[in-house]
């Protein structure tokens, strides 16, 4: 069911946001620490150059794959046949969601707060808003994947 792809997807997002902080300091602690190794050559200056603009870039990267992941959940929708049951256990699945998504959003802030992330996460201010808006966002994909499945069995005359 659809409603479980979101599920998915909220734990997912909040493991890439996770893992692009961590990247954002471990990239930090390189050019800081180990800049010497970029300095050598030519290459090495454009290999820094480039990487640095992929670091640069996360946020907005992290925005991509959160809308693709819920996009492609909402068009994977449109391929399921679906019984007016799902309908309830969707509610249920939403209210399921909202309760995963508080406590995952919940522990973002507490990451970004600690001192080691928290200039990596000042880079990240599109990451963080939807981290800390995640609930919000989960319930309204929830009921959109809802609508959606809701919209495909009245076509299919199962309402």
């Amino acid at each position: 069911m659809a409603s479980v792809d979101n599920l998915f997807v909220t734990v997912s997002i909040f493991g890439l946001a996770i893992a692009f902080l961590v990247i954002l300091v471990f990239w930090g602690s390189v050019t800081t620490d180990a800049s010497a190794i970029f300095d050598a050559t030519p290459q090495g200056e454009q290999i820094q150059n480039n990487a640095q603009g992929v670091m640069d870039n996360l946020d907005n990267l992290f925005i991509i794959v959160f809308f693709a992941f819920h996009l492609g959940t909402l068009i994977l929708a449109f391929a399921l046949r679906t019984h007016p049951i799902v309908y309830v256990a969707g509610i249920l699945l939403v209210a399921i969601l909202a309760v995963i998504a508080a406590p995952l959003s919940n522990v973002y802030e507490d990451v970004i707060a600690d001192p080691t992330f928290a200039s990596s996460a000042a880079t990240m201010p599109k990451a963080s808003f939807v981290m800390a808006n995640l609930p919000s966002f989960e319930v309204a994909f929830g009921f959109v994947t809802i609508i959606i499945l809701a919209g495909l069995a009245k076509l299919e005359d199962i309402i």
